[in-house]
């Protein structure tokens, strides 16, 4: 409930903004937000923005995309990988700033432990690794940062002119002795 108070918040921060700044009505944004406390987790998101879940060292959930592109993929259309490469990638149905379709997916609470990490990435970045090369970093990785780096080295390897941007974050869940 919280978080969908925020996200609401967020939303109507937006649409204030649009409504006295009219070179700002044609925005949107897309939304991820992890909130956890180490023993639990709940995720939402809102366009293209993904967060994938990782048990151990492979993906066990991804968040959908808002966009043409993966409707396409959820009607057999086109393949999972195809998302990628779609000339609809781009074309999201759902994002913040709309006036009519924002609202995001929120995940139920999971309980999680020292198993778990998850990646919060833009298509900028999901674009530019595969889920395979995804797992293979987190592997061969031991702390959050390395993580990254890894799959970071392999996204700024592929980037082009005119490539989107890459913001992401990876969180690993540490074992704690706390009870």
């Amino acid at each position: 409930a919280a978080l969908n108070h925020y996200i609401t918040q967020a939303q109507s921060a937006i649409l204030e903004a649009k409504a006295y700044t009219p070179e700002y009505d044609s925005i949107g944004t897309t939304i991820a937000v992890l909130i956890t406390n180490g023993k639990q987790a709940v995720y939402a998101s809102c366009g293209d923005t993904r967060i994938y879940t990782f048990r151990h060292s492979s993906i066990s959930e991804v968040t959908e995309d808002h966009s043409e592109a993966f409707d396409k993929f959820e009607t057999n259309h086109i393949s999972y990988s195809e998302i990628r490469i779609d000339t609809d990638r781009h074309k999201l149905h759902r994002v913040l700033g709309d006036r009519l379709s924002w609202e995001p997916d929120i995940s139920d609470v999971i309980n999680i432990n020292s198993a778990f990490s998850f990646l919060i990435c833009t298509d900028g970045f999901w674009n530019l690794i595969t889920e395979d090369e995804m797992e293979k970093a987190k592997r061969f990785a031991f702390s959050s940062s390395t993580w990254l780096k890894r799959m970071l080295n392999k996204v700024q390897s592929r980037i082009q002119n005119g490539s989107d941007n890459i913001p992401a974050a990876a969180i690993c869940i540490e074992k704690s002795d706390v009870l």
